[in-house]
């Protein structure tokens, strides 16, 4: 009796646990680069149990030990990096990343971030940054008196100042050899685990 109420009681919290994150994904369906979660479950250990059965032959007469499952828990939530659809936003500093890859971001504490978010602007330094005012990496810098910026398809950054195009920059792109064992942090940021491995940071294409 009790084991049973045990076992109801882990589908409960895994049904709930699976409602959560549901909830979320469905919660952000238009947050720019947002990537949706899934639950994986896995079954409980199992409980085995003396039971009266004919085993041996005719006439023969044995116990036949039964096994009864003691309930589900939530093994894994793991990120969804599939290619989004692309969109275009009329802003020359928006830029997507088609395929595998992440942007690098310099967060308060020194520590590096990694996001696919490339909702960027420039701060009042001239300086290259997300949405959040968190810089981009590595750094570009805009000079005064930029009139235009172009992002092209490689990474390459270029200011057109006093009417002369200027390379700025270069934006390069994170790979993992398991991107769903990042950590998420919050505003689209991921940091690397050992479960994603190291980086490998290269131009786009």
């Amino acid at each position: 009796m009790i084991q049973g109420i045990s076992a109801s009681t882990s589908g409960l919290n895994a049904s709930q646990a699976l409602l959560d994150v549901t909830s979320n994904n469905l919660a952000n369906l238009n947050t720019t680069s947002f990537k949706t979660s899934q639950v994986g479950f896995q079954d409980l250990f199992y409980a085995t149990l003396s039971g009266v059965g004919t085993a041996g032959g005719p006439g023969a007469s044995a116990a036949v030990p039964t096994q009864v499952g003691l309930g589900v828990r939530v093994s894994s939530t793991a990120k969804s990096f599939a290619q989004g659809p692309l969109q275009n936003t009329g802003n020359p500093l928006d830029v997507a990343i088609e395929g595998n890859g992440f942007f690098q971001v310099a967060r308060p504490d020194g520590t590096t971030a990694f996001t696919r978010d490339g909702t960027f602007r420039v701060d009042a330094n001239g300086q290259l940054v997300t949405a959040d005012g968190s810089l981009v990496k590595p750094a570009i810098t805009f000079p005064p008196g930029t009139t235009s910026i172009t992002i092209g398809a490689d990474g390459a950054v270029t200011a057109v100042v006093n009417g002369t195009a200027t390379p700025v920059g270069q934006l390069t792109l994170a790979n993992f050899p398991n991107p769903p064992g990042l950590t998420p942090l919050g505003n689209n940021f991921y940091a690397a685990s050992a479960a994603s491995g190291n980086a490998t940071i290269a131009p786009p294409g």
